[in-house]
């Protein structure tokens, strides 16, 4: 017959506490990286959608003006107001367009939301783009 081994007591959960431990840092560290990431990804996004209204903005012009002057042509603001929200809307997002002389400037936000770490989120991201009226392709004015 084999002697039967009796529990020491105060050994007693200490695995238990260890791996709770260490699956509770992994867990946090997996929401980092997505979630950083995830916020990254939309900020990339914002910007690149109010690059993309800049520049339908930007080629709204009024050519008439430059065929009679000669000079650089003027946007127009109304149209370029309205590429400019079309873009947006397509990307399903809100945002600003504001037109001075020849600068057409886009700022859009977006919002993400946390998929792990809730705790912070949901996170207001934005991007913000400006186009200019350029002559020709070395951008003269």
């Amino acid at each position: 017959m084999t002697p039967v081994r009796r529990r020491d007591d105060t050994e007693r959960g200490d695995v238990s506490i260890l791996l709770v431990v260490v699956v509770a840092a992994l867990i946090v560290m997996l929401g980092l990286v997505v979630d950083a990431g995830g916020r990254l990804r939309a900020g990339d996004n914002a910007a690149h959608v109010a690059q993309a209204a800049a520049r339908a903005a930007g080629q709204q012009l009024t050519t008439s003006t430059t065929q009679l002057t000669g000079t650089r042509p003027p946007i127009s603001a109304s149209t370029a107001t309205a590429a400019a929200n079309d873009i947006l809307a397509a990307a399903g997002m809100a945002g600003s367009v504001t037109v001075t002389g020849d600068l057409v400037t886009v700022t859009t936000s977006t919002t993400y939301v946390p998929q792990i770490l809730t705790i912070g989120g949901p996170w207001t991201v934005t991007g913000t783009a400006t186009a200019r009226v350029a002559r020709g392709i070395t951008g003269e004015s």
